[in-house]
């Protein structure tokens, strides 16, 4: 499984851990939501990813760093409504979908659910590609 490094900053506190790569969309579906937090984040993805705030918290980093990990970095200022992104392979959107996952699988039955980010936000993308040394 690919992994991300996914860092949320909201009043001066940070969290960071490792999400799926392939769940950046729900990430992205929940603050389209109205998601002004990262409670509230963790609260509207639940009803498409339930199992994803389980898997960033037991896969927390002690000391948060901006730098990728594995497929990039995916950070959210909720105070700057901004998104950045350091991935090789998937530039963020404000329009895309996300496909349901049960928790364990992806719910390939269930049509994709549409999502539209405010413009309000800014998303930036960045190349990102990690040195294999």
């Amino acid at each position: 499984m690919s992994v991300i490094r996914l860092i949320m900053s909201e009043n001066g506190n940070t969290a960071s851990g490792h999400i799926p790569s392939a769940s950046i969309s729900a990430v992205m579906w929940a603050i389209a939501k109205g998601a002004k937090g990262t409670d509230e984040l963790w609260t509207s993805v639940d009803a498409v990813d339930p199992g994803l705030k389980e898997h960033f918290l037991t896969n927390l980093d002690n000391s948060p760093l901006l730098e990728g990990y594995d497929d990039g970095l995916l950070v959210i200022s909720w105070d700057h409504r901004c998104i950045e992104s350091f991935q090789a392979y998937q530039p963020l959107r404000h329009i895309g979908q996300v496909i349901p996952h049960n928790g364990k699988f992806l719910e390939k039955d269930k049509d994709p659910l549409e999502y539209n980010i405010s413009s309000t936000w800014s998303i930036i993308d960045h190349h990102f590609e990690e040195s294999r040394h």
